[in-house]
């Protein structure tokens, strides 16, 4: 947590991650699992090398003023037949730092991110106890859509 005043008011380091260092790989296996119950630290070293290898791919992260990696999310480009699809998948924030501007801040460079890259249009799923997430992504802009959402498990 912040202790300074100056902490306080610091914006946070956002930025891709370029490489899975071992303390970057211990602040994710703390938090991610328990965002998600479904990815553990054997994922996490397993597929974090995968997405910041992939060219249409990347980890957004932001750290504290430590230094230490406290927020996260996956952003993903699908090709479609004649454009380009923004997808957000795996955001979570240090349980520890929430509600201080580290989501916010890796949703703003994810967006951009995408901009970047000339992607118009961004989705991304988030379970319904989620209610503070969905604040800060219908500040952003996201709607709510009307959809049904189907998943199929291959093995």
């Amino acid at each position: 947590m912040p202790e300074s005043r100056e902490q306080l008011f610091q914006k946070p380091q956002v930025e891709t991650l370029s490489d899975l260092s071992e303390e970057d790989f211990l602040s994710l296996a703390e938090f991610m699992p328990e965002a998600f119950s479904s990815i553990s630290p054997d994922n996490l070293a397993e597929f974090v090398p995968k997405v910041i290898e992939a060219e249409s791919a990347d980890v957004v992260i932001a750290r504290s003023p430590e230094g230490k990696l406290v927020s996260a999310m996956v952003v993903n480009i699908d090709f479609g037949l004649g454009k380009l699809r923004g997808r957000i998948d795996d955001v979570a924030t240090h349980e520890q730092y929430l509600r201080q501007g580290y989501g916010g801040a890796v949703l703003d460079y994810a967006l951009d991110w995408f901009r970047m890259r000339g992607v118009k249009k961004v989705a991304l799923t988030s379970r319904s106890e989620r209610q503070p997430a969905h604040k800060l992504y219908e500040s952003r802009g996201f709607v709510t859509r009307d959809t049904n959402q189907f998943e199929l498990s291959l093995y």
